[in-house]
């Protein structure tokens, strides 16, 4: 079995960083899913947290995968969140 932690900061908490990432690593996770996208009232928002953690929990040996939450605003066309979230990351080619 392998232990993923699922990450989002909420009201700006505190960033894990190498350390707490590191604990996690400690305590048996293996993979982390940082919030990279959100629905914010009335208009899809980036989470800066994906920028500013990925590297820090992929340098302790996390395996490190993006995710979106949303509300499917209206007017927003599925097609176009995701052309989006794409932007967002990035490159996901595993490796």
């Amino acid at each position: 079995m392998t232990h993923t932690l699922d990450y989002a900061s909420v009201d700006e908490d505190k960033a894990p960083g190498k350390a707490g990432f590191k604990a996690a690593f400690d305590a048996g996770c293996r993979a982390v899913q940082i919030r990279a996208m959100y629905d914010a009232g009335t208009r899809p928002m980036e989470d800066q947290d994906w920028k500013r953690d990925h590297d820090a929990a992929e340098s302790v040996g996390l395996r490190v995968g993006p995710y979106l939450i949303t509300n499917w605003l209206d007017g927003v066309e599925p097609e176009a969140r995701v052309d989006q979230f794409a932007k967002v990351v990035g490159d996901l080619t595993p490796g």
